[in-house]
C-alpha cells in the first residue's frame, strides 16, 4: 500500500533532526533532539513512555528502555557522553534515536523514508541503515498525551527507505532555495557539512560529485569543543568531563561560562578550538586544491557557523554562503530530494499502466 507521504530523519552523533510536515507551498517542519539515548533505570513513566514533567520518550528496545528526546541530556550521568563511534549505526542507541524521531513525527505509514550518513561511512552502513529503517516500528504514541484512553504505542510502518550522503542534502536545499539548479550544472561547487563528530565535503563539478576531491574527517565541532576544554582545565584548574555547556555557551553566542556556580570569561580559551578548526579545514584543502576552479562554496550543518571563520581564511577570495538554519539543511534536503524520487516513481507507474 502505498500513500505518497515522505518524511526525513538525520541522526547525527550530536543531534537527530527529523522533518514532520511539508505543507504544499510552504517550508518544510522540521524538529530536533540530542541524539542521546541512556538506559531507562526504573524511572516511572507517564502518559504512554513520557517521563516526568520532561520531554522525552522511553524506547522499548532488545529488553530495555532508552530515554530519548529533547530533555535527554537531564537523564545522562554527569560523565556521560555522546557515542562518537564509525560503528554508530549498528548500536541500540542509534535504533532507538531513529524510533523516537519516528514517535516525534506521528505518522503511522511512511512511503518513503530518507536518512543520512557522512561520507566516510556511506558505502560501508548504507545498506544496513536501509534495511533497520524499512518495515515495522513500535513507538511510543503521542497521542496518550492528550488522550489517556488512547493506546500507549502505535506501530509505524516504513514501506521503503533510502541513503544519501550527508552533505548533498544541505546542498539540495541551498539550491532549491536559491533556484539555481539549472544554473549548478554549469559550475563547480564545494559544499562542506561540520556535524558532530565528522566534517565532509563534496566537490560538485557540472552537476556531479568528483570522488577524487571529496571526502571526509573525523572531527568536527566535538574535536573543537574537546580543545576549549581542555583548555578550560588548564587555565582554570577545573575538570570538564562533557563538552555540552560549552557547546550550549558557543551556540548561544556567548563567552561566560558558570564555574562552581560563578560566571567565568572563556573567551581567551576560545581560541583554542578555532585552532582546531582550522587544523580540520586544512585536511579538507588538502582534498580540493586551492579552490582556483570553485566557483561556489556552501557551507551547512551544526557547526557551520563556528567553522565560517577558518573556511573564510582558507579561501579568501571567495564568498562562503551558510545554508538557512544550517543544523537543518541536511534533513530539509533529504526531504526534497525524497518527494522528488516519489514524483518519478508516480510517473513511471503511470506511463507503466
Amino acid at each position: 500500500m502505498t500513500n505518497g507521504i515522505v518524511r526525513a530523519v538525520d541522526i547525527g552523533f550530536g543531534n537527530t533532526k527529523f522533518v514532520t510536515g511539508h505543507p504544499a507551498g510552504g517550508e518544510i517542519v522540521c524538529d530536533v533532539v540530542p541524539s542521546l539515548a541512556p538506559i531507562s533505570r526504573g524511572i516511572s513513566t507517564i502518559g504512554g513512555g513520557v517521563v516526568g514533567d520532561n520531554d522525552v520518550l522511553e524506547i522499548q528496545l532488545n529488553g530495555s528502555k532508552h530515554i530519548v528526546g529533547k530533555d535527554a541530556d537531564k537523564f545522562m550521568p554527569a560523565t556521560g557522553a555522546r557515542i562518537l563511534d564509525p560503528s554508530y549505526t549498528g548500536s541500540d542507541q542509534y535504533l532507538a534515536l531513529l524510533r523516537g524521531a519516528l514517535a516525534y513525527m506521528n505518522e503511522p505509514h511512511i512511503e518513503l523514508l530518507v536518512l543520512g550518513l557522512p561520507i566516510s561511512t556511506f558505502d560501508r552502513c548504507s545498506p544496513s541503515v536501509k534495511k533497520l529503517a524499512t518495515g515495522e516500528h513500535v513507538v511510543p504514541n503521542l497521542g496518550h498525551r492528550l488522550n489517556p484512553e488512547a493506546p500507549k504505542f502505535m506501530t509505524v510502518f516504513v514501506e521503503s527507505a533510502s541513503v544519501m550522503q550527508q552533505p548533498m542534502g544541505g546542498f539540495f536545499d541551498h539550491l532549491v532555495r536559491t533556484k539555481q539548479l539549472l544554473a549548478i550544472k554549469k559550475q563547480t561547487a564545494l559544499i562542506v557539512d561540520v556535524g558532530f563528530f565528522t566534517i565532509d565535503w563534496i566537490v560538485v563539478q557540472e552537476g556531479k560529485p568528483n570522488p577524487s576531491r571529496s571526502g571526509g574527517w573525523n572531527g568536527g565541532m566535538s574535536g573543537t569543543l574537546r580543545a576549549i576544554a581542555d583548555a578550560i582545565e588548564r587555565d582554570q584548574g577545573v575538570e570538564i568531563p562533557t563538552t555540552s555547556r560549552v557547546d550550549a555557551c558557543i551556540r548561544a553566542g556567548g563567552t561566560t561560562l558558570k564555574i562552581h556556580g560563578k560566571e567565568t570569561d572563556i573567551a581567551p580559551q576560545l581560541a583554542a578550538g578555532k585552532a582546531t578548526a582550522r587544523d580540520y579545514i586544512s585536511v579538507l584543502a588538502s582534498g580540493v586544491g586551492t579552490g582556483e576552479d570553485i566557483d561556489n562554496i556552501i557551507l551547512a550543518g551544526g557547526g557551520a557557523v563556528f567553522f565560517l571563520a577558518a573556511l573564510q581564511e582558507r579561501y579568501p577570495r571567495h564568498e562562503i554562503t551558510v545554508v538557512k538554519d544550517p543544523v537543518f539543511g541536511n534533513v530539509r534536503g533529504f526531504q526534497l530530494v525524497g518527494e522528488d524520487m516519489l514524483r518519478r516513481k508516480r510517473v513511471l507507474e503511470q506511463r507503466a499502466a
